[in-house]
């Protein structure tokens, strides 16, 4: 006997963060992807481009922290990328 009624599936949570809507990717970032620079934040670009610091339009310097991002899904994913890393996929 098995109470599935119970136990929400992924979808179902998913749903209840986004409203219900249909997720859209607009950007992918990475955090602390390039081990040599002081930015935290980079922005995936393409397959065959290296990730670019995400950084302040007037100032150039690194952005310290990310504001009004909404949180539509999480993975796990391991051995990324030349230091075999395990990567969190928000």
């Amino acid at each position: 006997m098995t109470n599935n009624a119970i136990v929400p599936t992924t979808t179902e949570i998913l749903s209840e963060f986004t409203g219900g809507s249909t997720s859209e990717v607009a950007m992918m970032i990475g955090v602390g992807v390039v081990k040599d620079s002081d930015a935290v934040f980079f922005q995936y670009v393409g397959q065959e481009q290296p990730p670019q610091a995400l950084t302040m339009p007037s100032s150039g310097r690194p952005l310290t922290r990310l504001a009004n991002v909404r949180l539509t899904g999480i993975s796990i994913a391991e051995g990324v990328g030349e230091f075999n890393s395990i990567k969190l996929n928000l």
